[in-house]
């Protein structure tokens, strides 16, 4: 009978390292693979693997419904420092959309031009001095320019609406103004004579009543 074999190596004789090798064609020599090389592959392809699906302390569903958290590798994202690109790092979240002021009302805003351009014109009066006169006309100018594009829309609105335009009902030229009080006349006149054909008017007074 063969004696057993001891686990343990004889001292200064080398580990034993169980290999495989596979019969390679003709021509070609054997391929060997170590049997300590496979856990370590292994173990480096896991690891690549889980950091490419669950990068950033990603977490991930088991089977039974429970989260687990997969940490990053520290090679790959601390020591190399790959940052967003390779997903080591979590992406930034965008700031969120900073919520519409209170809109203020027009009056308030109209009332507040007015009170400006009534500060930089007393300013420019009491304090004489070239920013502040100048302040105050560049002010009033665009408050100008603000009125003159009022007006311009103003009689936009007109065209586009006669309906709007009161001038149509009432003119204000000389001539058209004429014609529309003696049409006006006829008009009156005509209904006048229409209502005396069904109604009359009786008017009594006294003799000894002066105000009468």
């Amino acid at each position: 009978m063969r004696p057993p074999r001891s686990s343990k190596s004889s001292a200064g004789s080398k580990p034993i390292t169980k290999a495989t090798s596979h019969e390679p064609p003709e021509g070609q020599e054997p391929i060997v693979i170590h049997a300590k090389a496979i856990p370590i592959a292994a173990g480096f392809a896991a690891s690549l693997a889980l950091n490419l699906l669950a990068p950033g302390g990603a977490r991930a569903a088991s089977g039974d419904g429970i989260e687990v958290e997969q940490a990053e590798d520290s090679f790959y994202c601390k020591e190399r420092k790959l940052g967003t690109w390779f997903y080591c790092e979590d992406p930034r979240p965008e700031p969120g959309s900073p919520e519409a002021a209170a809109q203020v009302p027009a009056r308030e805003r109209l009332a507040a031009i007015s009170t400006a351009l009534e500060e930089l014109k007393a300013r420019a009066i009491l304090e004489p001095t070239p920013e502040n006169v100048t302040a105050y006309v560049r002010f009033q100018r665009e408050q100008l320019d603000r009125s003159s594009l009022f007006a311009d829309v103003w009689q936009r609105a007109l065209w586009q609406d006669p309906g709007l335009d009161y001038t149509l009902q009432r003119p204000v030229s000389t001539l058209g103004k004429r014609a529309w009080i003696d049409q006006r006349k006829t008009d009156r006149d005509l209904a006048m004579s229409r209502l005396s054909q069904r109604y009359g008017v009786f008017y009594f007074y006294a003799s000894s009543c002066g105000a009468c």
